[in-house]
């Protein structure tokens, strides 16, 4: 039964003048294939879309912390590099949701270019690694510039996203359907 006087029709929920409810309908591709917002990849996108802001958090975090480490001359200090493992580690989440979504919705060129200046980015924070045995200092110091590094191909892949990447919403529904892939 429909809710508020609206009658089903089939995928969608009419509203009582019969136009699409826009809280409850499913998005129509131009291939007209339905794909269900509730579905597993809708939700990978939600979990992918908010974990952004975490992998923003952390980064912030890491690079001010290695760069009080970098001026103070300190020790390398199981903060540095417990704050750096958890800012790569939530890359790396990020990572296999977005290759989940290209999958899951098809590689056009905006995502392509997204997931390959994104994954540059993954790399140079990987690199971080290399500078394990370095002592204090040097070791904040060099980790600092890969991950500012890295945050600028983040920065530039994120915005190659439809709608700037930082400012749409974080729900697919709010992506005009001409930038929507089936």
């Amino acid at each position: 039964m429909a809710p508020s006087g609206g009658k089903e029709t089939g995928d969608y929920l009419a509203a009582p003048g019969g136009s699409i409810s826009p809280g409850v309908a499913k998005i129509q591709s131009s291939t007209d294939s339905i794909i269900n917002r509730d579905s597993p990849v809708e939700t990978i996108f939600t979990i992918h879309s908010y974990l952004r802001w975490l992998v923003v958090l952390l980064i912030v975090l890491a690079l001010v912390r290695l760069l009080m480490t970098t001026i103070r001359k300190g020790p390398f200090t199981s903060a540095d590099r417990g704050l750096l493992s958890a800012a790569i580690g939530a890359l790396d989440l990020q990572l296999l949701l977005g290759l989940i979504l290209i999958i899951g919705w098809g590689a056009e060129r905006f995502r392509i270019e997204h997931a390959v200046t994104m994954l540059i980015g993954i790399i140079i924070a990987h690199m971080t690694a290399r500078y394990k045995k370095l002592d204090g200092a040097d070791r904040a110091r060099k980790s600092f510039i890969l991950l500012l590094i890295a945050t600028v191909f983040i920065v530039v892949g994120v915005m190659r996203l439809p709608g700037n990447g930082w400012t749409r919403s974080m729900h697919r529904d709010a992506i005009p359907a001409a930038q929507q892939a089936p």
